[in-house]
């Protein structure tokens, strides 16, 4: 954004220069890089020694794009992950016992080698579309299933940060980039799906069309309140506003 501002203040042109975006993708290429080798390191011998430098330079990472970058989304992001960073180290909690939450973190940076690949490897390779499917692989798997099973409903990481001497401030602060963090990757997530769904809409039109997605659309609604009471069932008496709504959206989706 600061390169936006001198375009803006001065009448020049310094963000759409092809040399910036280079830097960009150098900067995050690097970054990357060293965080999937940090975490090769971390499950190969079970040595916290990486992380937190990992982490720093993922911090740093962030700060720096800040600067160059003019898409909102992406300064939302950089924005919740030097928020989430700094948790960890302003209260300063001990590795031994947030190793694994730090590492997951760090794993989200592996897509980035690959969404740099996109602008670096000729589209007419094969080795683009390979490329592709690895970035679309690695970011639905880390992003949207490591992340949400490991730093959001796993038992054991929720009763660390519950019970251990953090304020309610502390839990707010923790959680709220938690959630925030889940929410971007959900909504770049979505993106992609609908990138996804209209190639292969072109290449199989009759059964990707707009009638079969609504006629199956329907009775994922029947799956869910049937999920849903499986995942509240210990805690049922606590959940009936959700299921409620749940119950609702299923008996319309037959109407």
């Amino acid at each position: 954004m600061l390169f936006q501002t001198i375009d803006y203040v001065f009448g020049t042109d310094l963000q759409n220069h092809h040399m910036l975006h280079t830097i960009q993708n150098i900067n995050s290429l690097v970054v990357s890089t060293c965080a999937s080798l940090g975490s090769i390191y971390y499950f190969t011998t079970s040595s916290h020694l990486f992380i937190p430098y990992t982490l720093k330079m993922i911090m740093a990472h962030c700060t720096i794009d800040l600067l160059m970058t003019n898409k909102m989304d992406l300064v939302i992001h950089h924005m919740i992950t030097i928020c989430l960073g700094s948790f960890f180290f302003y209260k300063q909690l001990p590795v031994e016992d947030v190793h694994f939450e730090t590492i997951i973190l760090s794993l989200t940076e592996v897509s980035s080698i690959f969404l740099v690949g996109r602008d670096w490897i000729q589209k007419n390779s094969p080795l683009y579309e390979l490329n592709n499917y690895m970035f679309i692989s690695t970011f639905f798997y880390i992003r949207l299933y490591l992340c949400p099973k490991y730093l959001l409903l796993d038992t054991n990481s929720n009763n660390y940060f519950m019970t251990t001497t953090l304020t309610f401030t502390d839990k707010a602060w923790y959680y709220g980039s938690q959630y925030a963090f889940m929410a971007i990757n959900v909504y770049w997530g979505s993106i992609l799906i609908k990138i996804i769904c209209k190639k292969l809409r072109k290449c199989y039109p009759s059964i990707f069309s707009y009638e079969t997605s609504e006629f199956c659309l329907q009775f994922t609604y029947y799956f869910s309140l049937i999920l849903a009471l499986y995942v509240y069932s210990p805690n049922i008496n606590y959940q009936w506003l959700d299921i409620s709504g749940i119950l609702l959206l299923t008996y319309n989706s037959g109407q």
